[in-house]
């Protein structure tokens, strides 16, 4: 369907197009299809590149994503690096937050855990007093890190941090699935 929308866009709304295209790639990555995301998102880099900054650093981000999903995990933090540069260079700290964190979570449990954990740290600063899943799983991730360390006191700071950020699904009735997920890991904490 998204398909032949895009081909009833004007072409003249290049950014239209481009957001169509990253869609694109994002569903067939949540359908396993990483070889066909893969090739929407080098397409979207080659016509995003001089145009328009934002799609360009999204589209290295998802890069990161498919890369990940692929099995290689030096590419895909090579992608959230170069992305994260792109955010911050635009201002767009909730994007430089989010690749912060994908690339901190392929960290932790390893050897550069104390790396992962500052990015991870980073990363909540940059969204500041935001809520939400993004927000939550970082302190799921932080919350177990210090626990597996040893240290319970942060770790219930972060699960309650935690379990705070994913308020405004409290006393939904059909929150998302992944809401419940996390929320029972934190709790678990």
């Amino acid at each position: 369907h998204l398909e032949r929308c895009r081909g009833f866009r004007p072409r003249r709304d290049a950014t239209g197009r481009l957001i169509d295209l990253i869609n694109i790639a994002v569903l067939r990555a949540t359908k396993g299809d990483h070889d066909a995301a893969h090739d929407c998102l080098i397409e979207v880099l080659d016509l995003a590149e001089d145009t328009d900054p934002g799609v360009y650093a999204h589209a290295r981000e998802l890069m990161g994503v498919v890369a990940w999903r692929r099995g290689h995990a030096d590419q895909a933090r090579a992608e959230w690096a170069a992305a994260a540069k792109l955010y911050q260079e635009q201002g767009n700290d909730l994007g430089h937050a989010r690749c912060l964190q994908h690339e901190a979570t392929t960290l932790l449990g390893g050897a550069d855990r104390v790396r992962a954990r500052a990015m991870l740290a980073r990363s909540l600063e940059l969204r500041g007093a935001d809520t939400g899943l993004g927000v939550a799983l970082a302190h799921l991730y932080l919350g177990a890190d210090t626990a597996a360390a040893g240290r319970p006191e942060e770790a219930e700071r972060h699960r309650v941090a935690g379990l705070a950020a994913l308020a405004p699904w409290t006393g939904q009735p059909m929150a998302p699935p992944q809401v419940a997920e996390i929320r029972a890991r934190l709790e678990a904490l």
